[in-house]
């Protein structure tokens, strides 16, 4: 409006001084007021609304999207059927041969007869020979007495006279002359028994084949081992 009232001014002015630009002005202020309100300013506030308000904003075109083009399913490649692998067939392992386990020799059990020989030692023509054998009666039993290796042709005779003695004698026309066994008692070995017994030779007498005279001699006791049936000889040894 400030711009309007300064033309109009000027226009006043114009007329004021000369009549010839009368026509002038006016065309003048028609081109201006033409311009003015070609240019809106003569329109008011409300108005400039409205007009902005009529114009329609076109709708901005959306750009049609193709449609997705199907894609092709993959081809499945057939898979080749597995042949299958022949069951292998378990190769037994051959037996473990067991190794043998060492032999323990074991004790053997005490037997339940030993014989058990008395021994003459540097015999000479003895023509006879008695003594008694004395042994333990709660562990041996004697069972028989028999001749030894000594004897040859000799009689042997035996008694069991008391518990724990056997009376023995022997007589030989010829006499007994060597080292070695003259007489074998059996003993049966009692059980439940594992202590030893003691063989001991006591009243020992002896005579010369030839001169019927008495021969000197001494005796060695001998043992019996109950646990396994082993055993010293009792031994009589002459002069």
């Amino acid at each position: 409006m400030k711009g309007l009232k300064e033309w109009t001014d000027i226009a006043l002015i114009t007329l004021a001084a000369s009549y010839k630009w009368v026509l002038g002005a006016l065309a003048v202020a028609a081109v201006i007021g033409g311009g003015l309100f070609a240019a809106g300013v003569f329109t008011g506030g409300d108005e400039t609304a409205d007009t902005q308000s009529a114009v329609v904003t076109e709708p901005t075109a959306v750009p049609t999207l193709p449609l997705p083009t199907a894609m092709p399913l993959p081809t499945q490649t057939p898979m080749p059927t597995p042949t299958p692998e022949p069951t292998p067939v378990p190769t037994l392992a051959p037996p473990a041969t067991a190794t043998p386990e060492p032999l323990i020799e074991a004790t053997p059990a005490a037997p339940q007869l030993v014989q058990v020989p008395i021994n003459l030692k540097g015999a000479y023509q003895v023509g006879s020979l008695e003594f008694v054998l004395n042994y333990e009666p709660s562990l041996l039993e004697v069972t028989g007495v028999a001749k030894g290796d000594l004897a040859g042709d000799a009689i042997i005779e035996s008694l069991v006279s008391a518990p724990g003695k056997v009376w023995i004698a022997m007589i030989a026309a010829d006499g007994v002359t060597g080292d070695g066994s003259v007489a074998v008692v059996s003993f049966r070995l009692l059980k439940g028994n594992t202590a030893n017994s003691t063989l001991l030779l006591e009243n020992v007498s002896s005579y010369n084949a030839s001169t019927l005279l008495d021969l000197l001699s001494s005796s060695s006791p001998g043992l019996l081992v109950m646990n396994d049936g082993s055993y010293t000889p009792p031994v009589v040894t002459f002069e």
